[in-house]
């Protein structure tokens, strides 16, 4: 497929390489570590790409950063729908970047708007009122 690169071992680059070439990202797909949300989807929010992932669905966060087709675009576990959706993004990337706004907006929302601390702190205090 000419749209989908092939993954190549690359050299390690500097923290300022990597920033520009996410800001040049479309897309990125999210690395899998130690677990099902990586330090790197941070990164791509804050830097505006569309981020696609494995399904979240089994997972209840907050504020919640990973729903699929809000936030994030999602392929399954298995790998069997990743390159189709894949493809389908990259066909028509402006009807998907409506995904990327918003996970950026809410990001900057919870994490470094004038109400993130308010924001926070009332969810905190729901969790001890609610038990």
């Amino acid at each position: 497929n000419k749209k989908i690169q092939k993954f190549k071992i690359t050299k390690k680059i500097n923290r300022f390489s990597y920033f520009k070439e996410l800001n040049n990202s479309k897309v990125v797909v999210s690395p899998f570590g130690w677990g099902e949300i990586s330090l790197r989807d941070f990164e791509v929010f804050i830097t505006g790409g569309l981020l696609y992932k494995p399904n979240m669905n089994h997972l209840i966060t907050w504020p919640n950063f990973f729903e699929e087709n809000k936030t994030i675009k999602c392929f399954s576990w298995d790998l069997i729908d990743f390159d189709i959706n894949l493809e389908k993004i990259l066909d028509n990337y402006k009807n998907f970047i409506s995904i990327s706004e918003e996970a950026q907006n809410r990001y900057l929302k919870y994490t470094i708007s004038e109400d993130a601390f308010e924001l926070f702190f009332r969810h905190l205090k729901s969790i001890f009122n609610h038990n």
